[in-house]
């Protein structure tokens, strides 16, 4: 007796393969495994009569002498399919496949690789050159494994033996109805939410011309079909790999198909084998989260195995001895300097900054030894480009060092580096950002507006500054958010002056009229004054040079437009003439005014989103404040920059400070909402779900925590709160993970006190229990819990906290009753009051009645 056993999840052209042996060799049996395709059960089902002597329960295994292993090299599939076979021990195994891994299956395996779209083809050319005879029904069970592993004759890896093969089986006949009914079996509504799930969940970042998709999705049970299903999805069609993550319990298994990239070179890294074109890996007991930072890793590596820093280095840089006196270098305008010694060996990084603040003090004796920084990443010019990116992102440092037997060539800035992988999925765009820039603003009057908008005692100021301006010979604008806000007409007090000239000088004179108090920032060359409760602040105009692609940026002065194209949105580019003799005249350069009518968010350019993708977070929490869209390419581009995972480059104190603002924001659950449909929660949070539960817990949050607030006086921390609204489905370690990761460590304990209390907290317990429960704990804790709860359980605490403000005696009650003072006054007063929290003593004269009876 022989015997081909086939593995977990196997298809039909594991089938057909295991058909076709019987076929060719006597007393061969086929043993199934637990799990398999549907598309293999409805074969099974139609070709009943044929496979009813061909398939063998394990238990009637006798005399066996040899196995097959067919369709498959993975090595764990084949352990496990010999185990539930109870056959772990047997040695006579041959593999036939056409999977490249079969090559690094264990020596004391008979190996047969072949080299065709599906392996059903082989066996078919056996049976051709064996000139056996089958009927029409063999055929056509032969031709589903064909016709399914090589996609219907569309998959790259299709050969033409797997054609020839097809055309000696349709020569014989084939049920074609079957073959149709088998291979479009209609996909069931659990494969078709976990598909929706995935194109949902799928990211598509740019490599080199390259696109590659990857997804998740989290199920219980491992889905047979699904990479057929997958083959279907026109979206992935446009890609040149995708890659999907099937995460379950402990174990997570990854599907790759390719059009041109050898996604099983990638997947080997996992174990995982299969062809250039198809492959999978099954993954155990390591979390989602590594293996998809690790498989983006092997992709980036794969495609720039050959590209090493030194082809993108900056190479304009300045070198200065260990050894030079600081106060030599006072004139130096560098941001920084590379520091080496007399053999140029590289010791160090100085900062021009810590130079100039050292001789502002008076320190002149320091030479460039004392204030290099040595402890720093550097690159050294072969390292690879997917590296470097990897060790940038975590890196706290913007400037890279390269070097080239310990002298430096160059270096690198994250920015740069950025560019270097990421460039080609942004540069479609630029000539879209190019023509929407103007040569000559559009002026319009807003005098009258302006005058309206704010109070009689601020105009004053600003006409003041204006004419100041005038006397000095420049020009001053009201710049940003205010002038945004004086457009839609939104309440605004913070006051940004950009001056044409020289800030800090015009902010001082001005300062000395008023008698305000002023400050300067000279290295930022900006100033502010504080005039009673008004502060004013001044910025000169800058840009911002970068002297060759990737530099970092020299900042100088500049015009007004220069400076406004350094701004994140166009809304945020309009500005309004307060100089003497033009005052009230707003500027737009950038169809800001526009936008503001069309409701929309529009990047300036193109690269907005690499150079600061913080603009991310910040162009959504724009859109859901104003109820404004994203424009056409803007959206284009943020997705492009979500999907090319640049949120990783962005510091994590950065984002805190984003999350602050958008859980301080009005229209906050709009906001997130945003966030969650352009996959920005998803990357920070693992295992993230907007569900419709969670939207409405959200929404509780905002309304509940006015309520609170001013009916209670208390003050309550919104961060925590949002952050565990949107995290509270997740295990305490991973929460707490994520909090410390962006800096929320605060927000710990209340994500500590909501898991500890959550479960006690049910209708079953009295007032007063439950009273005593949510004095143990802080505030935010119970706000949550009221918008956790259902809203029947909400609104008994509601209600609790309500009535436990009046107190319903006191200590002056029961000296008028004659009781002297002593420490049972407060166990008096607390029993009492549980009483009355649980309505059993409904007015003061009942309580007092109470206490007369009990305690005198």
């Amino acid at each position: 007796m022989q015997v081909v056993i086939l593995t977990e999840g196997s298809d039909l052209d594991s089938l057909s393969s295991a058909y076709a042996l019987t076929l060719l060799e006597k007393d061969t049996y086929i043993l199934f495994p637990y799990s398999y395709s549907s598309t293999v059960k409805l074969a099974v089902n139609y070709f009943k009569e044929k496979l009813k002597n061909k398939i063998l329960k394990k238990e009637n295994v006798k005399n066996l002498k040899k196995i097959y292993i067919v369709d498959t090299s993975s090595m764990e599939k084949i352990k496990q399919a010999l185990k539930e076979n109870k056959l772990e021990n047997f040695k006579n195994i041959t593999v036939i496949d056409h999977h490249e891994k079969i090559k690094l299956l264990p020596d004391n395996f008979k190996k047969i690789p072949v080299s065709y779209g599906a392996c059903t083809t082989y066996f078919v050319k056996k049976i051709k050159r064996k000139k056996l005879i089958i009927d029409k029904e063999d055929a056509t069970l032969l031709a589903l494994g064909i016709y399914e592993d090589t996609g219907l004759f569309k998959y790259s890896n299709t050969t033409k033996d797997d054609v020839d093969a097809l055309k000696f089986l349709v020569e014989i006949g084939l049920e074609f109805d079957i073959i149709n009914d088998i291979l479009t079996n209609k996909i069931d509504e659990k494969s078709l939410k976990i598909l929706e799930t995935a194109i949902e969940n799928l990211h598509i970042w740019q490599i080199k011309n390259k696109k590659i998709g990857i997804s998740r999705i989290f199920c219980k049970d491992y889905i047979p079909d699904i990479s057929g299903y997958l083959n279907n999805l026109k979206k992935l069609h446009e890609l040149n790999a995708f890659f999907l993550l099937i995460i379950s319990k402990n174990k997570t298994f990854i599907i790759a198909r390719s059009k041109d990239i050898n996604v099983n070179e990638i997947l080997s890294a996992f174990g995982g084998g299969g062809h250039k074109r198809a492959a999978s890996a099954l993954i155990k007991d390591i979390e989602y989260e590594e293996i998809e930072d690790e498989l983006e890793i092997l992709i980036t590596k794969h495609l720039l195995k050959d590209e090493t820093v030194e082809k993108f280095i900056i190479k304009e840089f300045t070198k200065v001895n260990i050894n030079e006196k600081i106060e030599n270098l006072e004139e130096i305008q560098d941001y920084f300097l590379f520091a080496v010694d007399h053999e140029n060996n590289f010791k160090g990084i100085v900062f021009t900054r810590t130079i100039k603040n050292a001789l502002k003090h008076g320190i002149k004796n320091l030479k460039i030894k004392d204030v290099l920084i040595d402890d720093i990443f550097i690159f050294e010019n072969n390292t690879p480009v997917y590296e470097a990116e990897k060790t940038a992102l975590k890196a706290s440092q913007d400037i890279f060092p390269v070097l080239k037997n310990d002298k430096p060539i160059g270096y690198l800035t994250k920015r740069s580096l950025l560019g270097a992988i990421h460039l080609d999925a942004f540069q479609k765009e630029e000539n879209v950002f190019i023509s929407r820039i103007r040569l000559t603003p559009k002026m319009y009057n807003f005098k009258e507006k302006l005058e309206r908008y704010f109070p009689l005692q601020i105009i004053k100021v600003l006409k003041e500054v204006g004419k100041t301006a005038k006397d000095l010979n420049m020009k001053i604008y009201l710049v940003g958010g205010i002038v945004r806000d004086i457009v839609m007409q939104r309440e605004n007090l913070d006051i940004d002056l950009i001056v044409e000239g020289d800030a800090v000088e015009l902010a001082k004179e001005f300062s000395q009229k008023v008698k305000g108090k002023f400050h300067k920032f000279e290295e930022f060359m900006t100033a502010q004054i504080k005039i009673d409760s008004l502060k004013l602040d001044f910025a000169t105009a800058r840009k911002e040079i970068y002297e060759y692609p990737g530099a970092y940026p020299k900042v100088e002065k500049s015009t007004l437009k220069e400076d406004l194209y350094r701004r994140d949105f166009t809304i945020n580019t309009l500005a309004i003439d307060i100089t003497e003799n033009s005052f009230g005249m707003l500027i737009d350069y950038f169809n800001g005014l526009q936008d503001i009518k069309n409701q929309k968010i529009r990047i300036l350019h193109q690269l907005s989103f690499i150079e600061d993708p913080i603009r991310i977070f910040r162009a959504l929490r724009f859109a859901g404040r104003f109820d404004f869209s994203l424009g056409k390419y803007t959206e284009k581009l943020l997705k492009v920059a979500v999907d090319q995972n640049l949120i990783k480059a962005a510091a994590s104190g950065r984002i805190n400070l984003e999350l602050n603002l958008t859980f301080n924001e009005e229209k906050v659950v709009e906001i997130l909402a945003l966030m969650h449909k352009y996959k920005v929660l998803q990357q920070l949070i693992p295992y993230f779900e907007m569900t419709e539960e969670k939207l409405i817990i959200l929404e509780r949050i905002r309304d509940y925590y006015s309520y609170l607030t001013t009916q209670f006086d208390i003050k309550i921390n919104k961060s925590s709160v949002y952050l565990l609204g949107l995290m509270y489905h997740l295990p305490l370690e991973i929460s707490t993970s994520i909090l410390e990761k962006f800096h929320f460590e605060n927000a710990i304990k209340i994500f500590e006190e909501f898991f500890e209390i959550k479960d006690r907290i049910t209708n079953k317990l009295k007032n007063s229990q439950l009273y005593k429960l949510l004095k143990e704990i802080n505030p935010e804790t119970t706000l949550f819990l009221i918008a956790f709860m259902s809203s029947e359980l909400s609104q008994k605490i509601i209600d609790i906290l309500s009535k436990s403000k009046t107190k319903i005696i006191t200590g002056k009650d029961l000296i008028n009753l004659g009781m002297k003072p002593s420490k049972q006054f407060s166990q008096i007063i607390a029993q009492v009051q549980d009483l009355y929290l649980d309505n059993k003593i409904k007015s003061k004269e009942e309580a007092l009645n109470f206490v007369k009876k009990k305690f005198l």
